[in-house]
């Protein structure tokens, strides 16, 4: 797996943690593809601003933990990570093991799969759990 696919996706990880969107669709493909289970299907820079406006208006607090990267082609990685979150107004925390699968074209990522079960994100990046 290419050094930089890691990185694109780190960047683009601890952009969006620290709520920096502009520089999180700078690692981005103009045309990029989002599927995330939890929410209907979307594309583009508009709806991935409104997924994470989304997301960021569910929760007090937010953050990716225990990343892993697993090449699955020359332009594919799975990421598997520890989501953890806190609700606003119960403010319990709780968190899950969850998955992405990132496609890439041209340096940038160009389909963004997101997975609430990493056995799903394995099984769909065609790797056996």
């Amino acid at each position: 797996m290419p050094r930089e696919i890691v990185d694109t996706v780190q960047r683009y990880i601890d952009a969006v943690e620290r709520g920096d969107l502009g520089s999180a669709e700078r690692e981005l493909d103009p045309e990029v593809e989002i599927d995330d289970r939890d929410i209907v299907e979307s594309t583009a820079f508009d709806s991935h601003r409104v997924c994470l406006e989304r997301w960021n208006a569910a929760w007090k607090r937010w953050t990716v933990e225990d990343l892993r990267f697993i090449p699955v082609a020359e332009d594919t990685v799975l990421v598997l990570f520890r989501m953890v979150v806190t609700g606003k107004g119960s403010g319990i925390q709780l968190g899950r093991d969850d998955a992405v699968v990132a496609g890439f074209r041209d340096g940038k990522i160009a389909k963004i799969g997101y997975y609430s079960d990493q056995a799903d994100a394995r099984r769909d990046a065609g790797l056996s759990d």
